[in-house]
Formats: structure tokens, sequence, C-alpha cells
């Protein structure tokens, strides 16, 4: 392993460290906008706007992961 392995690396596990942050924020800013609506009584809104973002998050969490398992398994071949 040399050092342009290393760096790449690198780079690569702070875009997928700044992806997960920003999954977390905007499922947070999700959750925090359903509150209200839940409140007003909008049950049926806050039912599918939750659960198209919680299939997002699963998606793009899985994504995120594979993609760090990759970099992870490449670095130790």
């Amino acid at each position: 392993m040399n050092y342009q392995d290393f760096e790449s690396a690198w780079y690569l596990g702070l875009i997928i460290t700044g992806g997960f942050v920003i999954l977390l924020y905007g499922a947070g800013l999700v959750a925090r906008r359903l509150r209200p609506l839940w409140r007003q009584g909008d049950r049926a809104a806050v039912a599918l706007v939750g659960g198209v973002t919680a299939m997002s998050v699963t998606f793009v969490l899985a994504i995120l992961l594979a993609a760090l398992i990759v970099l992870i398994f490449q670095g130790t071949a």
C-alpha cells in the first residue's frame, strides 16, 4: 500500500461521512416539519411522508455502508 492508496481512501471516507451526516440532518428536518402536521390531525400525510423518508434513509444508508465496506475490503486486499 502506498501513499496514493491512503489518500484516495481518506477522501472517499470523508465523502461517505459527509453523506451520512447530510442524511441524518435531512431526516431530522423532515421529522421536525412533520410534528406540526401530526398535531393538526393530518395523519395520512404524516404516514406517507414518514414512510417515504424512512425508505429513502434506508436506501441511501445501504449505499453508504456498501461503499464503506468496499473501501475497507480494498484497503485490506
